[in-house]
């Protein structure tokens, strides 16, 4: 009875409740671990800041450790406010582009167009792949989350929940990151820092793509189909959604107003991918091109100057509650970081490897890289703090330098579908009312079913001594 008692507890604990004890863990880690840091110097040939290995040396204790804590709320808002400001100017001019109908009616276009189960089962395939490749080349991350009031307008129509509208970007973008074969941000800097071509190991990385869409499609559809069966069984907040096969619709007819929609839209994605690619955009410009695209939507639409300020609104409030979120989470960071315990933990992580075989080693670094992935979720970041010190390790344990990016790769990638310090999952589930750990319950199989897979791929290519090096 009391261990019912408890899991009901654990199933409805607020991601707040959650967060907060994981600053309170995290404070106390900075008086029981010892402070210390890596050497950083200048790479000449690439310009980036990077950890000097072989370098950690402990150091003097932070005095400001408990107030670091107390204000690590308002820093962590603070030092995400460029995530938060992305988030909100998106979700306002979603808000527009939602009350013109137009979304509406492309989602039951779309429904009328995959009528059957295995169309529909297709259509859910092309979209977890569209947001694979997307991760995987121009490295779709956040940005990702502008389609997911759509997705759950989608699946929900389809007879499905919003849990698997959402974890179609969640699942795809990561997908992507872990097994990226184009991506500038994580295999580009890593790759330069491992000293090996931007596109070598090509051939396997797509392979690997391909082998987790088919398992994830796989567990995604078998949850969709038993929420199908009987809605009771889904994870979603009871009454956050609803769907009745009497209320579906036979036919669409699109107004003018919103075939303009549309188009604007389809146009900002276009110059989103192509700003990405070849023009350097980052969230400040990617956030621009949604707004003006949320307001050329309500003047197409022929809104009053009020009525598309007042959507605007209605639109941020909805993704407010998970940019508190976000922000307290990345107080976790900055206590770790204050507390000059980051580079610790790092170092200790990284210290099981260096006495192993190369077969070993080569899988066991994908839960050393996803366990630092906890503490620094920016893959960018991930691959200039754990590169340097890979890199050396793998070459001492005769790891193949190519394996080893992989594995960075991989525990970068796979990870953020389940660390609360991922902001792309941890708005996700906000958004369609999901609880955390009720999340894990549908997350968990897909994760552990393709780090499975990644770890036989993995120790095949070190056994195969995949190149060039």
């Amino acid at each position: 009875m009391k261990s019912s008692k408890f899991i009901k507890a654990l199933e409805d604990l607020n991601p707040l409740v959650l967060i907060f004890s994981l600053i309170v863990i995290a404070t106390v880690l900075t008086y029981v671990l010892p402070a210390g840091e890596f050497d950083r110097a200048v790479d000449p040939h690439t310009g980036r800041t990077a950890v000097v290995a072989g370098t950690y040396h402990t150091v003097e204790a932070s005095d400001s450790r408990l107030s670091s804590a107390v204000l690590s709320f308002n820093k962590g808002i603070v030092s995400a406010a460029s995530i938060i400001s992305f988030l909100f100017l998106i979700g306002g001019a979603f808000g527009i582009v939602n009350s013109t109908g137009a979304v509406t009616s492309f989602m039951i276009w779309l429904v009328l167009k995959f009528r059957s189960d295995k169309s529909k089962h297709l259509l859910i395939i092309l979209l977890l792949a569209f947001f694979e490749i997307c991760g995987g080349t121009f490295g779709m991350s956040l940005e990702s989350l502008v389609f997911v009031p759509f997705l759950m307008a989608l699946t929900v129509k389809m007879g499905y929940d919003p849990l698997v509208g959402v974890a179609l970007p969640i699942v795809g973008t990561n997908l992507g990151y872990a097994s990226a074969y184009l991506n500038p941000f994580s295999l580009g800097i890593a790759q330069g820092i491992a000293e090996l071509p931007f596109t070598s190991g090509i051939g396997l990385r797509i392979a690997l793509m391909i082998a987790y869409l088919i398992v994830s499609a796989f567990f995604i559809l078998r949850y969709a189909e038993m929420v199908k069966r009987d809605p009771s069984k889904s994870l979603c907040a009871e009454g956050s959604y609803t769907y009745s096969e009497s209320d579906e619709i036979t036919t669409v007819q699109f107004t003018a107003s919103q075939k303009c929609v549309l188009l604007t839209f389809g146009g900002a994605i276009i110059l989103l991918v192509y700003g990405t690619m070849f023009l350097g955009f980052t969230m400040p410009q990617c956030s621009t091109v949604f707004l003006v695209m949320g307001i050329l939507s309500g003047i197409f639409a022929k809104m009053s100057p009020a009525k598309i300020a007042s959507e605007f609104i209605t639109g941020v409030s909805g993704i407010v509650n998970a940019c508190i979120i976000v922000g307290f989470a990345n107080g976790i960071n900055i206590i770790l970081t204050d507390g000059k315990i980051m580079d610790t933990i790092i170092h200790y992580f990284t210290i099981p490897l260096q006495n192993l075989s190369p077969l070993i080693c080569a899988p066991l670094m994908i839960i050393i890289q996803s366990l630092v992935n906890f503490f620094v979720s920016s893959g960018s970041a991930q691959a200039v703090v754990m590169m340097p010190l890979m890199v050396p390790i793998a070459d001492l344990l005769e790891v193949n330098r190519q394996v080893a990016v992989l594995a960075y790769q991989v525990g970068d990638g796979l990870s953020n579908m389940i660390w609360l310090t991922s902001p792309i999952m941890l708005i996700g589930i906000g958004m369609a009312k999901v609880l955390y750990t009720k999340y894990l319950s549908f997350i968990l199989k897909i994760y552990l079913a393709n780090l499975i897979l990644s770890m036989v791929v993995i120790s095949l290519a070190q056994a195969l001594d995949w190149g060039p090096f």
